[in-house]
């Protein structure tokens, strides 16, 4: 057993050099993009509408009552609008500051578990994972969910190792202990729902299942006696879990915003949350999200990348770590419980989305980090040749992109290139070479890593990869997300809009353009009109209403506007293929459009 070290200037260093690079990787250009559809746009809009209506406790959208989320992340961006203003950095920065904490979480996390330098190394791997930035600089809840699951572990691992890792025979959790770890569940669940209790206290009795092991003292072996010592093995480690004190801790904190808004909708919230977006979603693939039983992990190897180049190793080193004594070997079940819990999950669950996945990254971090400090440590032919391979397919996937993004716009047949076949060329070639950078930047920084390497100057191959993290998230954030943001549909059709209509009191249409964007970006409900008659009675009752259309590659407009309606707008559509306009009874006279995307939304 060690016991924990009091805080020192090392660790103080150690968060230090973690906040620099969490806020390098979280916040620059956080606001330069316009909010993306879907997602985005209609968890912004849906704070907004709250926001709009003095209403902080039922959620609304397009006029509308939204069941698909808890309240905790509209609350974040409703502060952050007060705070900074009615900006798109406003909406992210609740996310980006979650994200900062969960990666100095992760940093004490690894630490108890191993050491400091492996609590450093897995902050850092956090910060600069692909998932993990994107979900950290974007108004959704997730960044949320990942900080206080994150955070329930790790109170979890104070609460019973106080004095040193790993702990003794675990057979009931200290109170402070299993109501501070159950708050953070509660918020988690205020956060995304059920989800946010139910799989970290399920991880976390696993644990305390295997670690208590589950050999019988008597030594024997026949199967009915074997399956009631498990039976009540795992009955102990349910109960030691204290479950009276997680109810109550979580309806505590939870509780009244779930009573109070079942009590304001007539239970319409629970039927539509618990009912349709957390069962249904568990036996029914929606939205086209489905996937095969593989579907995780080519999600977590990409979703961790550039780190996931270590994958193997790690999963080496991890099996090696429950042959290193009773320390490593329990840190190592620890992750492993966790980690399983959450990707076996979401296996079972029919819709499946990446996303889905991002409260293990933190376990992954601490596990990665274990073999790149052993490597930097002790290293052996093993690990030097897989480190030199690691290194080695970070510059190829660089170089293999960079050629990619020359290579794509050039492809197609009869003088036809792919994109323009598909009407996206003018807005996607510039994009595509604009994505070439990410991959001189992965090429660059993985032929440096590699070169060092090479020498044997590991602390300064580690660096240099951290560096290459960072450099990739700028290019992908700073100049790729950039120039695509540019051209996002729903923020230019609003400022055109806007520069035709006369006052603010003008409504708004949308027919075969199903966009959030289009209601966060004006600022009011957008009526939907499923056929060409239901657009003409809109413009019927409303002479100074605007509507957003959209047709596919090859449909004419005079099969979509309603007669006596006229096109005062039309643009490709971005990023699927065809083109949108604005359409009005009377185009009168005056500015035609102004392309600069609506900025603000006051809320």
């Amino acid at each position: 057993m060690h016991r924990f070290p009091r805080p020192t200037a090392a660790s103080l260093r150690d968060h230090a050099w973690i906040l620099l690079v969490g806020i390098a990787v979280l916040l620059p250009g956080l606001g330069d993009v316009g909010l993306w559809d879907v997602d985005e746009s209609l968890w912004a809009g849906t704070a907004a509408e709250m926001g709009r209506r003095g209403d902080w406790t039922v959620p609304h959208f397009n006029g509308e009552v939204s069941i698909q989320k808890p309240p905790f992340m509209y609350w974040t961006m409703l502060v952050g609008w007060r705070l900074f203003g009615d900006t798109e950095f406003a909406a992210r920065i609740g996310s980006a500051t979650f994200g900062l904490a969960t990666a100095l979480v992760t940093y004490r996390l690894g630490r108890r578990l191993f050491d400091r330098r492996v609590g450093l190394f897995a902050g850092v791997a956090l910060a600069t994972a692909l998932m993990f930035d994107i979900v950290s600089r974007g108004a959704t809840p997730d960044s949320e969910l990942v900080f206080f699951c994150t955070l329930a572990l790790h109170c979890f691992v104070r609460s019973v190792a106080p004095a040193g890792w790993p702990p003794g025979p675990i057979t009931a959790l200290p109170v402070g202990g299993a109501v501070a770890m159950y708050a953070a569940m509660g918020l988690a669940v205020l956060t995304k729902g059920p989800v946010g209790v139910v799989l970290p206290t399920v991880a976390i009795g696993l644990f305390v299942l295997l670690h208590g092991g589950l050999a019988r003292a008597d030594g024997r072996r026949d199967w009915p006696g074997a399956a009631a010592h498990v039976v009540r093995r795992a009955l102990a480690a349910a109960w030691a879990l204290r479950p009276v004190t997680a109810a109550a801790t979580v309806c505590l904190v939870a509780g009244p915003w779930y009573w109070l808004v079942q009590h304001r909708t007539s239970g319409a919230f629970g039927a539509g949350f618990i009912g349709v977006h957390n069962v249904q979603r568990f036996f029914e693939p929606f939205e086209h999200h489905a996937g095969s039983i593989l579907y995780y992990l080519p999600a977590l190897l990409l979703g961790f990348f550039p780190w996931s180049m270590f994958a193997i190793p790690t999963a080496l080193e991890t099996a090696r770590q429950f042959r290193g004594g009773a320390a490593r070997s329990a840190a190592a079940l620890l992750l492993c419980t966790w980690t399983a819990t959450w990707i076996g999950f979401f296996t079972l669950a029919q819709t499946k989305l990446p996303n889905y996945i991002l409260p293990v990254f933190p376990a992954t971090a601490v596990l990665t980090a274990a073999f790149l400090v052993r490597w930097l440590l002790a290293p052996d032919a093993r690990s030097r040749a897989w480190m030199t391979a690691a290194t080695a397919l970070l510059a190829c996937c660089g170089a293999a992109g960079a050629a990619a993004c020359t290579i794509v716009p050039t492809l197609g047949r009869a003088g036809t290139t792919l994109l323009e076949s598909y009407g996206l060329a003018a807005v996607a070639n510039p994009l595509v070479a604009t994505a070439a950078w990410i991959g001189v930047a992965m090429l660059v920084g993985g032929a440096a890593c590699l070169g060092l390497v090479l020498a044997d100057r590991r602390r300064a191959a580690l660096v240099a990869f951290s560096t290459t993290a960072v450099a990739v998230t700028w290019s992908l954030f700073l100049v790729a997300a950039v120039a695509a943001g540019r051209e996002q549909t729903s923020p230019q059709l609003v400022e055109v809009i806007r520069a035709h209509a006369a006052g603010d009191a003008w409504r708004l249409a949308q027919h075969g353009y199903s966009s959030p964007g289009l209601v966060f970006y004006s600022g009011r409900s957008v009526e939907r009109c499923p056929d060409r008659e239901a657009l003409a009675r809109f413009l019927d009752r409303h002479p100074d209403g605007f509507a957003v259309v959209a047709v596919r590659p090859g449909v004419a407009w005079e099969a979509i506007v309603p007669d006596g309606a006229a096109v005062i707008h039309e643009q490709p559509s971005f990023p699927k293929a065809g083109r949108v306009a604005v359409i009005r009874r009377a185009a009168p006279a005056g500015p035609r459009t102004a392309l600069e995307p609506t900025r603000r939304v006051r809320p």
